[in-house]
């Protein structure tokens, strides 16, 4: 790995230039959320946004007096009682609004001196947590390139704001990613020729046909959303044997794949094959088999009902009702599938819901022993959680 040395100065209390790292728990999202079932996907799990997010220095803000920049109905000002600021104050200079109506743009003035290598410029961009935030109160830095081989200041320039909000500078926040680019490089766009347009459009093809094969995690959040590590793999196979060793994993993910989908199945033998895969604990191919059943056949219920199980049995309860309710859906005479959605629904404690299956269900067939022990359940459930002398209305 390259390594670029930097040079920096500071003054007053301006805090060095850091390399950039992921806060987790923070903007790079809950270290408690992992990459398994039920858990939804977090920044930190992404590697192209990782290796973007890492990429170069972070400012902190230096300040124990925190900054707010307001926009009132389009009108922006500077919030910062910069005299109480302890110890050395700052001069109250360090923020300032561009002198344009309505106000578009700010800056501050970093108090540090970063030069850039002979022949780079330093470039600004908006700070990775900028894109993690939902209070729309992260700083948002403009994109600008100074020649700081010769200039001696850092100043970095913002977007004010939205009407109606506000960004807010804290102590020891990160307020901007600095990046160093070559200054004399230029970019000329050239056409693939043909047999490499075909090999990369081949890759595409196959890299999307076989991710669930090449990846060494596949998980789903509570709503069913699939997601796996398949860029990562590839990633660090490229590292160690280049675009031929990629290519080799993405063939070997698609044999396994054309192994687990044999062609000329019918209907009954697909089904017969995921449950041949559930014997053996494969329940990613088994799904893989009945999502391939519901895309060809949206109207099949038995493919929904299968794989709702499937996916109980892994603790994705959530999902699980779902599909189980599509299934019910699509076969709203099937009291199999309403008594299926109700067992389902007693599982997550939903009693209420559950009765309501439940007594469907033995609407359509009567004298199911289960059902009806299962809605016994639900019931006694239900009046184990009604609170002391709910009903009873005192006599005033």
């Amino acid at each position: 790995m390259d390594e670029l040395e930097i040079k920096y100065r500071t003054s007053g209390k301006a805090l060095p230039p850091q390399p950039i790292r992921i806060q987790v728990p923070g903007w790079g999202g809950s270290a408690e959320r992992k990459m398994e079932n039920n858990s939804e996907p977090q920044p930190w799990h992404c590697r192209p946004f990782t290796d973007g997010a890492t990429s170069g220095l972070e400012l902190l803000y230096p300040f124990e007096t925190e900054c707010q920049i307001v926009n009132e109905s389009g009108v922006a000002r500077i919030d910062w009682p910069y005299r109480n600021e302890p110890g050395q104050a700052p001069q109250g200079n360090e923020f300032g609004l561009f002198d344009t109506s309505p106000h578009q743009y700010y800056l501050f003035q970093s108090g540090i001196d970063l030069q850039a290598p002979r022949d780079y410029v330093l470039q600004t961009q908006p700070h990775p947590r900028f894109f993690t935030d939902l209070t729309g109160t992260a700083p948002v830095a403009l994109i600008g390139q100074l020649e700081t081989e010769w200039w001696p200041r850092t100043f970095i320039v913002f977007k004010v704001p939205p009407p109606g909000q506000r960004h807010i500078f804290r102590k020891g926040e990160p307020y901007v990613q600095i990046i160093f680019l070559p200054q004399k490089m230029t970019y000329r766009p050239v056409r693939m020729a043909p047999e490499e347009e075909s090999r990369r459009r081949d890759l595409q093809r196959d890299i999307a046909n076989s991710t669930n094969y090449v990846a060494t995690n596949v998980w789903h959040n509570p709503e069913g959303g699939q997601f796996n590590n398949h860029y990562k793999v590839l990633a660090r196979i490229f590292a160690r044997d280049g675009v031929e060793g990629v290519e080799k994993a993405v063939a070997e993910g698609l044999a396994q794949r054309r192994q687990a989908f044999p062609q000329g199945k019918t209907l009954p033998q697909l089904f017969e094959l995921a449950d041949d895969f559930l014997r053996q604990g494969k329940q990613i191919e088994a799904m893989d088999i009945y999502t391939a059943i519901r895309r060809a056949d949206p109207s099949n219920a038995e493919a929904f009902s299968r794989m709702a199980m499937v996916v109980s049995s892994v603790g994705l309860a959530a999902f699980a009702i779902k599909l189980m309710t599509q299934a019910v859906d699509r076969a709203p005479r099937s009291p199999l599938y309403r008594a299926q959605l109700g067992e389902l629904l007693l599982g997550a404690q939903r009693f209420g819901e559950a009765e309501a299956a439940l007594r469907s269900s033995l609407a359509l067939r009567p004298d199911d022993a289960k059902v009806q022990n299962d809605l016994k359940m639900a019931l006694e459930r239900q009046q184990t959680l009604q609170p002391p002398n709910a009903g009873v209305h005192p006599v005033g």
